[in-house]
């Protein structure tokens, strides 16, 4: 069997990334990448969005605001994640890790409501 050239490796990779081949079927190809990427973008803005919208509705402090955006975002992933009882304890436990760096309790439980509840759209 010859080996293959550096050009005819290359080909080959490109066709089963970009096209896709019953070969490497279990590969994504370039498009179901960038599919994937912009619906999670997507989802993103919109959670980042509602959170924002609660917190100038509360009068957040804008310094703060960033740190509430991270902990929506991590019960974003975390529904994303689990769900129902584990997605509970886990939220709860974030809570409290957030609250203990500072954070006001109040606030937080609303902002895990509004994030949760994208989550539960997507479900």
């Amino acid at each position: 069997m010859a080996k293959k050239t550096l050009y005819e490796a290359y080909r080959n990779y490109r066709f089963s990334v970009v096209e896709g081949s019953s070969r490497q079927s279990r590969r994504r190809t370039a498009a179901e990448q960038a599919r994937k990427y912009r619906a999670a973008m997507s989802r993103n803005r919109r959670v980042c969005r509602r959170v924002m919208t609660l917190l100038r509705a509360l009068y957040v402090q804008p310094e703060m605001r960033y740190a509430y955006l991270a902990f929506a975002q991590q019960i974003d992933r975390l529904g994303r994640k689990f769900t129902a009882r584990t997605l509970e304890n886990e939220s709860l436990a974030l809570t409290m890790y957030w609250q203990s760096r500072g954070l006001d309790r109040r606030v937080l439980d609303m902002v895990r409501c509004v994030a949760g509840r994208e989550t539960e759209k997507s479900l």
